[in-house]
């Protein structure tokens, strides 16, 4: 027997596919218009209405719809979704995106394990910092780590944040303009200057040291391209002079670095970049350097110059040996 064909030659579907096929057809047309939709609420409100492809639904279908709408979608750059549960899709602007070339990405599936950054930045706003916040926020993905768990957890413990972070700018707009909820009483402060749209940063016509008078900031935190465990030097490619006079300001608080550990570990001498923070240039309080898991001869090193360090991987596999 010959199989049935379309009318554009492909093999035809069975009922039970061109129902669930036109089901999804619908689901996604939803989503696009109300920019967030849960398929169980929808699935209720359609048989109200008696329309027919919803009339005989379970979870678990409607779970398998979610799946084969994030297969049909999630690959293409126009159309980008965040999964807010297993029932629940979330449409993101594109723009939220705009910088994901250069390191500013957003991890968007729960179930996934959190990357080197996202653990670092989810330490620094659990265990770092304390009640009533004044933040400085430098440039840097990992800084930009950041900024996404300070609104994701609501930002609690900040009273005020003031960066020239385009991308941080960039996230907390693209979630308010989504219908997320704002944190609380956070004082968001754009530092001036002109913009560099190619690396995701301003850079200040007027010296940050300056921008900051005013602001008597708890904490800084700031990215960099390499710290040498054997000097105690910090280097940076990018704004290495505005970084430097944040630093030797007075008004940034104690100094906290999200680094990743090849930053402490490897030779970072291609990358070049300019010494902001020298043991002669040094009269920070506090210093402290977030990282996953080092070594503990760098450890000993980074503490002997007067390095807070704290370890991530390290704490966490400690809890998990201690049963925690």
């Amino acid at each position: 027997m010959a199989e049935k064909k379309t009318d554009t030659g492909g093999p035809a579907k069975s009922g039970g596919e061109q129902e669930s096929a036109k089901r999804r057809v619908a689901i996604i047309k939803e989503l696009f218009r109300e920019g967030k939709i849960d398929v169980i609420e929808l699935a209720e409100k359609w048989k109200s209405r008696r329309r027919a492809v919803f009339s005989h639904l379970t979870p678990p279908t409607l779970r398998t719809d979610i799946d084969k709408i994030l297969e049909m979608l999630d690959n293409d750059r126009r159309h980008l979704l965040e999964r807010v549960n297993r029932t629940t899709l979330h449409v993101i602007a594109p723009s939220h995106f705009a910088y994901e070339g250069h390191g500013y990405t957003v991890q968007l599936d729960p179930n996934e394990k959190p990357s080197e950054k996202t653990r670092i930045a989810r330490y620094i706003v659990e265990h770092i910092l304390g009640c009533n916040e004044v933040l400085y926020l430098s440039t840097g993905t990992t800084v930009f780590q950041v900024a996404v768990e300070l609104f994701n957890t609501g930002a609690k413990d900040v009273n005020v944040i003031l960066t020239h972070n385009l991308p941080v700018i960039d996230y907390w707009q693209r979630k308010l303009s989504l219908g997320e909820q704002a944190p609380e009483l956070v004082d968001f402060v754009i530092l001036g200057g002109s913009v560099k749209f190619h690396r995701g940063e301003i850079d200040a016509r007027a010296d940050v040291s300056e921008q900051l008078k005013g602001w008597n900031c708890t904490k800084t935190i700031m990215s960099c391209t390499a710290i040498k465990p054997e000097t105690g030097e910090v280097d940076t490619v990018y704004l290495p002079d505005m970084k430097a006079s944040v630093l030797q300001s007075g008004r940034g608080g104690t100094l906290v670095m999200p680094v990743t550990s090849k930053k402490l570990e490897e030779e970072e001498e291609e990358a070049g970049g300019k010494p902001i923070l020298t043991p002669k240039t040094d009269n920070l309080k506090r210093k402290i350097i977030v990282t996953s898991r080092i070594r503990p001869e760098t450890r000993l090193l980074l503490e002997g110059h007067g390095f807070e360090v704290h370890e991530v991987d390290r704490l966490q596999a400690g809890d998990e040996e201690n049963g925690g």
